[in-house]
């Protein structure tokens, strides 16, 4: 094994579930994902520590597995953040330029996002994870895809960032420095997930991802190739669970094996004669129909993509997601949810799988683990190893990425 730096650990710490997979940069510049690790989550809920010692012993246990299996302490990691630890704020910015300097270059984009972040005056408890644009407007035309080489004397921009509180920042940092560890990176997963899921010709015929996991659920879409939309809500598949336990009066464990096993978010697609076994009071099976666990289920999982949808109808758009909708996430996983996201969006449905990344095993390629895979090729991309390797040969990563994607496979297969 070589250097740490050659190492890469990321992380995303869900209420359910804490992941870290665990890659390593390879002689040739690419990266090889040497395991994936799971473990239920404690001391968190809904992106706040709640338990430090709990949350603590739950990491530890993660590093003594990783350490066990194959004998690697990390010293630092990537961090992704769920979508109920981050903030979506809008702003806008803008750049004149001379007459002699008049076609736009990334330096002025980059220079009109910096300005919509200074017109934010946003104070110093938050910090920026992420900013992208939205729309342009150049000399007064709005409805600018790529403003990129065209000539112009102004260029404004729409910029949606993606914030996070000091405080919160603050409380992580700590808690993986208790045990040595430094997080040097922090995303937002909602993002950093696309890296492992999405691609560049999805983005420009317009796509949605939606999240669903435990507390939270959130949604992202692209269009053109810009980033349209981002929001997330406090509802998840743990807010389905909790709602079986209550109206069957059952424990959360219990109630999540029926939903598990029996459930269907979406009515019409169950047998109604099919019936299921549940425990009564007195202990004595009862006989129950499937249905009835249905219609339990739908109502919740129907109020989930009906507020994203209100979010989303919220942004001015222009054009059809034509690519669609995907989703990810262990609340996804869920019969029936496909059904629900299309006939609340009127869009196809799809489950999401992350990319097929070289010395992944089969059982990862799951809508769950999309958030922590897509962390660690983030990390990865970030990585100086990386960036020198684009400079000197881009033709061996588009080799890498053509060989180890599913649409790849696919190629060599037929």
């Amino acid at each position: 094994m070589r250097n740490s730096n050659n190492k890469k650990v990321a992380i995303d710490i869900g209420s359910s579930f804490i992941r870290l997979a665990y890659g390593e940069i390879n002689d040739k510049g690419g990266l090889e994902v040497r395991g994936v690790i799971e473990k239920p989550s404690c001391g968190v809920s809904k992106g706040n520590i709640t338990d430090f010692d709990e949350a603590l012993k739950s990491i530890k246990s993660l590093f003594a597995e990783l350490k066990g299996a194959y004998g690697y302490s990390p010293t630092s990691v990537s961090l992704a953040l769920n979508s109920g630890m981050t903030e979506t704020v809008y702003g806008s910015g803008g750049v004149a330029k001379k007459y002699n300097e008049s076609i736009i270059n990334e330096k002025d984009i980059n220079a009109a996002i910096n300005n919509a972040r200074i017109n934010l005056n946003m104070d110093s408890s938050k910090i920026v994870l992420h900013s992208f644009p939205v729309e342009y407007k150049v000399n007064g035309v709005d409805k600018i895809t790529n403003p990129m080489n065209m000539p112009a004397t102004s260029l404004e921009i729409s910029v949606v960032f993606l914030m996070c509180s000091n405080e919160r920042i603050a409380a992580f940092s700590r808690l993986f420095r208790g045990l040595g560890v430094k997080v040097e990176a922090f995303y937002a997963s909602q993002v950093v997930s696309l890296s492992s899921l999405i691609n560049k010709e999805e983005k420009n015929d317009g796509v949605i991802v939606i999240d669903i996991g435990e507390k939270t659920s959130s949604l992202i879409s692209y269009l053109g190739g810009n980033l349209t939309s981002i929001t997330s809500i406090p509802f998840g598949g743990g807010t389905v669970t909790d709602d079986i336990a209550y109206i069957l009066q059952k424990n959360t464990a219990y109630s999540k094996k029926l939903k598990e096993e029996y459930g269907c978010a979406y009515p019409p697609s169950v047998n109604k004669d099919s019936m299921i076994t549940i425990k009564a009071e007195n202990d004595e099976d009862v006989r129950f129909p499937q249905s009835e666990l249905s219609s339990i289920i739908y109502p919740r999982m129907h109020e989930i993509f009906k507020l994203l949808k209100n979010d989303f109808d919220k942004v001015p758009r222009y054009g059809v997601y034509s690519s669609g909708i995907i989703l990810i996430g262990g609340g996804s996983l869920l019969s029936g949810c496909q059904e629900v996201g299309k006939s609340v969006f009127s869009l196809p449905t799809r489950m999401g799988f992350p990319e097929a990344l070289p010395g992944l095993s089969r059982e990862y390629i799951n809508p769950k683990y999309v958030n922590v895979l897509g962390a660690l090729k983030q990390a990865y991309m970030d990585s100086p190893l990386y960036k020198g390797k684009k400079n000197i040969n881009i033709s061996d990563e588009t080799e890498v990425k053509e060989s180890f994607s599913i649409k790849g496979l696919w190629k060599k297969l037929f």
